[in-house]
C-alpha cells in the first residue's frame, strides 16, 4: 500500500478513533463524545529512556460498516538498536484489539519494549477503577484525582472502569505484566499503562532474534443513544466578568552557547520588557564567576533582574559567602537553592542560605520535573521550583500540544504540599538533561544535540509557548515562568554566527523565530484573563491587558494542523489585530463586531492576537 501521512479516521457504530501513519499511534478512542483511551502505541526505549522513533509502513487497511482493520510494519533504528515489529488493529462493534509482534534484529540494551496505553485525564481522574492482578485477584481503586507520586496500580492484566454512567470499559492485556503511572508528573495528559514493572532491574539486554508479543483488547458496554452530531465550529467567549489574575513574571535563560549579546540582540530583547534572566551557577566549578558576571551584564543591558540557580556541594556555606561577595544583590531577585547530589532540595541547605541571604527570595525544589518534587517534597515555608518539558515520553506534534491540558494539574497538586508559590523554571521544548539515565550519553558530532528541537524556530514551538503561558499563567499560585534561552537554537532568535548544523537546524544568521513574536505581543502585559467557558480542544487561548492603555486583548492559537472556524465573543464593538507568520512577522487586520461576536477563520498552526477598540 502507498505510504500515507494524513491521520486515518476509523470507526464502528460505537467506537471512533484515528490512526497516525507517521507514528503508529491509535489515538482518541471514543464512544460518542466520551474519550475512552487517549492512545495505544508500541514503544522501543533505550537504556536511557530515550524513545526510538518509528518508521511506519501500512500493509493493509480495511473499513466496512461496524468494522475496521489496519496492519502495519514498524522499524525502530538508532545506532546499535535495530528492532522491527508488526502492528495489527482490528475493531468489530464494541470491541477493539491492538496486537504487537516484534523481533530484535540486533543485540542491545533496553528499558522497555511493547505496548503503552494512555487513559485520558478528563474522563478518568478521580473515577473508580478495578484491576485484576496477575494472580487472578481483584483490587478496587481509582484513577488519582491529584497527581500520584507513585504507581496507582501494579501487577495487573485487566482494568475495568466507567467513564460515564451508561458507559463501561474493560481493557485486557497479554504478553507482559503491566502497571500504571500518573504521567501528569511530566505534564503528559494521561495515565499510562505499560509493560515491564519498574521494580524489575533495568536496563536489560535483548538478544538478536528475541521476540516480543503483546496485545491490548478494549471491550465497551454501552446503553447510550447514538452519538450526537458536531457542527465543527469552535466557540469561545470572553466577558467583562471573566476571571482574571496578575500575569506571572516572564523571563528567559541565559544562552548556553556562551556568546555575548550583540547590540541588535540587546535591542530586540529589551523590547520584550522581560522581568528576568536565569543563570545556572555551579558554585564548585572554576568558571562560575565568569558566568555570573556575563549574566549580570546581559540582564543589566535589557533592564531585567536575575534569577540565580545555585548548585551547592557540602561546602555550601563557603560557596554561598563567595557568591554574596561577588553578586549585585540589587539585581539578583531570586535564588534557586539546589544540591548537586539531591533531586529535590533538603532543608539543611535552605537554612544555610536563609541565614546568609536574608533579603532574597529563596526557592526550594528541583532542577528536574514535577515528578521529583512530588516524590521528594520540599520543606514548607518556601516557594518551590520545577522545570517542564513536553517531550519526556513522546516527541510528535499531537503529544506536544496535549501536554497543555496537564500543565495546570502540576500546580493544583503541588499547592497541596507547597505553602507558597511556584517558579516554573526553565520551560523548554526538549529536556535539558535526563535525571533518570542509567548510562552515560553524549551528543555526537554532526547530530542535533538532544536538547535542541527544530520546532524551536517553527510555529509549533510558538504555539506551544502561547498555550503554556495561557495554561500556567491562569493557574493560581504561579509567580514566574522562565522559558528557553535568549538566543541560539534553543532561544528566541538565531545568533549572528548562525546554526552550527544548518542541515538539521536550517536557521539563518540573526533570524527571528515566531516564538519571539509571542513574547513581543505580550510585552508589558500585567493581567491574564480566562474565557468564561473551557477552551475548546484544538485551541490555545487567553485574554490579557497591558499596563498602558488597559484595553482587552486576546491571544488565540490554532494548535491543529488543519484550519478551524471560531465563533468568538469579546467585550467590545470593533477589533484590530494581527497574525504571526511562520517567519515571525506580523500581518495586520481589523474588523467590526456584530453584538460583540465575530467569526474567525484560523489557519492551521496559526496565532492571532486581537485588541478590542
Amino acid at each position: 500500500m502507498a505510504k500515507q501521512t494524513d491521520a486515518i479516521a476509523l470507526s464502528t457504530r460505537s467506537i471512533d478513533c484515528i490512526f497516525e501513519p507517521e507514528t503508529g499511534f491509535l489515538r482518541y478512542v471514543r464512544s460518542g463524545n466520551c474519550e475512552l483511551l487517549r492512545a495505544i502505541y508500541g514503544a522501543v526505549r533505550d537504556q536511557d529512556w530515550n524513545t526510538v522513533e518509528p518508521q511506519v509502513t501500512i500493509r493493509e487497511l480495511k473499513r466496512r460498516e461496524d468494522y475496521f482493520r489496519v496492519s502495519f510494519l514498524v522499524q525502530c533504528s538508532l545506532r546499535e538498536i535495530q528492532f522491527g515489529w508488526e502492528g495489527t488493529i482490528e475493531a468489530d462493534g464494541l470491541s477493539l484489539v491492538f496486537r504487537f509482534e516484534g523481533a530484535a534484529k540486533s543485540t542491545f540494551k533496553k528499558n522497555r519494549i511493547g505496548l503503552c496505553i494512555l487513559h485520558p485525564i478528563r474522563e478518568c481522574a478521580g473515577r473508580p477503577c478495578r484491576a485484576e492482578q496477575v494472580d487472578g485477584s481483584w483490587v478496587e481503586g481509582e484513577f488519582p484525582l491529584h497527581i500520584a507520586p507513585h504507581q496507582p496500580f501494579k501487577n495487573f492484566r485487566r482494568l475495568v472502569w466507567q467513564s460515564e454512567p451508561e458507559l463501561k470499559a474493560e481493557l485486557t492485556l497479554n504478553g507482559e505484566t503491566f502497571e500504571m503511572e500518573d504521567q501528569r508528573n511530566w505534564t503528559d495528559a494521561s495515565f499510562k499503562t505499560y509493560g515491564t514493572p519498574l521494580e524489575l532491574p533495568f536496563p536489560v539486554t535483548i538478544q538478536e532474534g528475541d521476540f516480543v508479543v503483546q496485545s491490548a483488547e478494549l471491550r465497551v458496554t454501552s446503553s447510550r443513544p447514538s452519538r450526537p452530531a458536531s457542527s465543527g465550529v469552535l466557540a469561545l467567549r470572553f466577558a467583562a466578568e471573566s476571571t482574571s489574575k496578575p500575569m506571572p513574571q516572564l523571563g528567559l535563560c541565559v544562552a548556553s552557547h556562551g556568546q555575548a549579546l550583540t547590540s541588535t540582540e540587546i535591542k530586540r530583547l529589551a523590547e520584550l520588557r522581560l522581568d528576568h534572566l536565569r543563570v545556572d551557577l555551579h558554585l564548585s566549578s572554576a568558571d562560575w564567576e565568569r558566568k555570573y558576571l556575563q549574566a549580570d551584564a546581559q540582564a543589566n543591558s535589557i533592564s531585567a533582574s536575575l534569577h540565580a540557580a545555585l548548585f551547592l556541594t557540602n561546602d555550601a556555606e563557603s560557596q554561598l559567602r563567595k557568591f554574596i561577595q561577588l553578586a549585585d544583590l540589587t539585581r539578583v531577585k531570586v535564588c534557586f537553592i539546589f544540591h548537586v547530589n539531591e533531586k529535590s532540595t533538603s532543608q539543611q541547605w535552605l537554612m544555610i542560605a536563609k541565614r546568609l541571604m536574608p533579603g532574597l527570595t529563596l526557592v526550594a525544589g528541583t532542577n528536574a520535573y514535577f515528578a521529583e518534587l512530588n516524590r521528594q517534597r520540599p520543606p514548607r515555608g518556601f516557594p518551590a521550583v520545577y522545570s517542564i518539558s513536553p517531550q519526556v515520553h513522546a516527541i510528535d506534534d499531537l503529544s506536544l500540544f496535549e501536554t497543555l491540558e496537564a500543565q495546570p494539574s502540576t500546580v493544583e497538586s503541588g499547592l497541596r504540599f507547597v505553602s507558597d508559590s511556584f517558579f516554573i523554571s526553565p520551560i523548554t521544548l526538549r529536556p535539558r538533561f535526563n535525571p533518570n539515565a542509567t548510562g552515560m550519553s553524549a551528543d555526537r558530532p554532526g547530530e542535533l544535540p538532544a536538547a535542541v528541537d527544530p520546532r524551536q524556530r517553527l510555529m509549533q514551538g510558538a504555539l506551544w509557548t502561547l498555550g503554556t503561558i495561557g495554561a500556567l499563567g491562569s493557574s493560581r499560585g504561579v509567580a514566574s515562568l522562565t522559558f528557553f534561552e535568549s538566543t541560539g537554537w534553543r532561544g528566541l532568535m538565531e545568533t549572528d554566527t548562525g546554526s552550527p548544523i544548518p542541515e538539521q537546524f536550517p536557521s539563518e544568521p540573526g533570524e527571528i523565530f515566531p516564538v519571539y513574536s509571542v513574547f513581543s505581543a505580550l510585552a508589558g502585559a500585567k493581567t491574564i484573563i480566562q474565557p468564561t467557558e473551557q477552551v475548546p480542544n484544538g485551541l490555545a487561548a487567553f485574554g490579557f491587558k497591558g499596563a498602558t492603555n488597559g484595553k482587552f486583548q486576546c491571544a488565540i492559537g490554532n494548535i491543529r494542523r488543519a484550519p478551524s472556524t471560531l465563533r468568538l465573543q469579546v467585550p467590545g464593538e470593533e477589533i484590530a489585530g494581527f497574525r504571526i507568520s511562520d517567519r515571525g512577522a506580523f500581518e495586520n487586520f481589523s474588523a467590526e463586531l456584530d453584538s460583540g461576536q465575530i467569526t474567525l477563520e484560523l489557519g492551521g498552526y496559526s496565532i492571532t492576537i486581537l485588541q478590542c477598540l
